[in-house]
């Protein structure tokens, strides 16, 4: 089995700088056909084998590390529906750590999960982001740069078009974002090795 993981970000801004104030990612294996359903119900450090991460960061940790907030996207999360800005800023929703103990942690759950294979929904925005904020922690990405995996490309090669694919029932929160990619990457692996 060649486990792959989706990560996911939500930020305070759309550049390789921006504070990060959730993570969430979610292993797979698209060889299988499909994604097991999560391996534990419960929050991100209860078991670090699991087969998805959740944590949410704490903003002034992310800009104490020199990451930045944009205006114009704090302007469009308030502009997006409550229940989305619940779930981003509220500790009761998920457990809410500083930037370093997120990203060890982070680091760990990849390693506990034998990832060799990291994708993201576009190859500019998490990945950038995440190894700018791994640098300014003074932690190092748990994957090597051969190793990191666009969605976006994935999708355009097996030919499906965004308007094609299903809505993402729960947009805007890290995790729900990254089970969402990962089974659209799993449908598109199954149509990219049915053309050969």
């Amino acid at each position: 089995m060649t486990t792959h993981a989706v990560v996911d970000l939500e930020t305070m801004g759309t550049g390789p700088t921006s504070a990060i104030v959730q993570i969430g990612a979610r292993a797979f294996d698209p060889d299988s056909g499909g994604m097991e359903p999560r391996s534990l119900h419960g929050q991100y450090y209860n078991d670090l084998s699991s087969n998805f991460f959740d944590v949410g960061v704490k903003l002034q940790t992310s800009i104490d590390a020199g990451l930045t907030v944009d205006g114009d996207t704090v302007m469009w999360w308030l502009s997006q529906p409550k229940m989305a800005q619940v779930r981003l800023m509220n500790d009761e929703v998920r457990e809410t750590v500083d930037l370093a103990t997120s990203l060890s942690v982070l680091a760990t759950w990849y390693h506990e999960n034998k990832v060799q294979f990291v994708w993201s929904q576009g190859a500019a925005f998490d990945i950038p982001i995440l190894e700018y904020a791994y640098r300014a922690v003074g932690i190092n990405p748990p994957w090597q740069y051969w190793t990191v995996r666009d969605t976006r490309t994935l999708f355009h090669l097996a030919g499906m078009e965004r308007t094609d694919m299903p809505p993402n029932p729960t947009p805007h929160d890290a995790l729900a974002d990254a089970e969402w990619t990962a089974a659209l990457v799993c449908e598109a692996w199954k149509k990219m090795k049915g053309a050969g």
